[in-house]
């Protein structure tokens, strides 16, 4: 949560900023050229996975990227409980 609100404070990346992010794309770069939610997530907890196959000595490596992949996943979810508050207005 800690780095959720970093980003939000630090980055500016709210739920608002975060809709211009796609949450899935079927290729590894959107016509616009980004980067998907879903494919960021899985690129840092498999850097993270990656890391901690060398050891103990890489527990503070491991450690950020696991935090900034939670980071992401709380984006992520911000993302989508904006979009489904959206179509929650437009059905009224």
């Amino acid at each position: 949560m800690a780095a959720r609100a970093d980003q939000v404070l630090r980055f500016g990346h709210t739920a608002e900023a975060d809709r211009a992010t796609p949450l899935w794309c079927e290729r590894p770069f959107t016509p616009d050229g980004e980067r998907s939610f879903l494919w960021l997530i899985a690129h840092h907890l498999r850097g993270a996975t990656d890391h901690a196959a060398f050891g103990r000595g890489q527990l503070e490596v491991v450690r950020r990227k696991l935090v900034k992949t939670a980071a992401l996943i709380l984006a992520a979810i911000d993302r989508i409980d904006a979009e489904l508050a959206e179509d929650e207005r437009d059905q009224s």
